[in-house]
């Protein structure tokens, strides 16, 4: 039987989790480069919380959209040109 939290976001907890969730390792963005061939135009980070992962694409994609269902959370992902902060589930997002 799957447990499910009557509301995955973490609201209140977003800048515990900025601080102290592990980063992702440098081999998956490694990865990343040597697969993704051609030109990087666009990067779409799916629940993307405080921007982790966001950062580190901004650094090989020319745009990058950040789609965060939690208010608190996107309002932890730093603003960067070329970087677009969308709140909202990526079930509904266009």
């Amino acid at each position: 039987m799957l447990l499910e939290a009557p509301n995955p976001a973490f609201g209140e907890w977003a800048a515990l989790y900025q601080r102290f969730r592990p980063a992702y390792p440098a081999a998956v963005y490694e990865r990343l480069s040597r697969v993704l061939a051609g030109p990087r135009l666009l990067a779409v980070d799916l629940g993307a919380g405080t921007g982790q992962a966001t950062q580190a694409l901004l650094g090989d994609f020319e745009r990058v959209v950040a789609e965060e269902p939690d208010p608190d959370m996107a309002l932890l992902i730093p603003v960067r040109p070329r970087l677009v902060v969308m709140v909202e589930e990526a079930e509904t997002a266009a």
